[in-house]
């Protein structure tokens, strides 16, 4: 699987925790801050969400350095 595919099935999978409409626009540039949806629940749903489809384990202060949807997808991707 292509890079771009694995993108677009992240921001799927975002949008999801988020609970957006899956036509919403979320690109990997969009500050976390700026998300009216992003919430520590949504956090908190991240994290159980890179250990059951990437086999990640990632905590809190990881999540808190994010900034923007790009470096959450460096997370569970590194």
């Amino acid at each position: 699987m292509n890079n771009l595919a694995k993108e677009q099935i992240f921001i799927s999978e975002l949008k999801e925790l988020m609970e957006c409409d899956q036509d919403s626009s979320l690109t990997l540039s969009d500050e976390l801050e700026q998300l009216e949806e992003w919430d520590s629940l949504v956090a908190l749903s991240f994290i159980a969400l890179a250990k059951a489809s990437y086999g990640m384990d990632i905590n809190g202060d990881q999540i808190r350095s994010a900034r923007t949807v790009e470096e959450l997808f460096k997370l569970v991707t590194a």
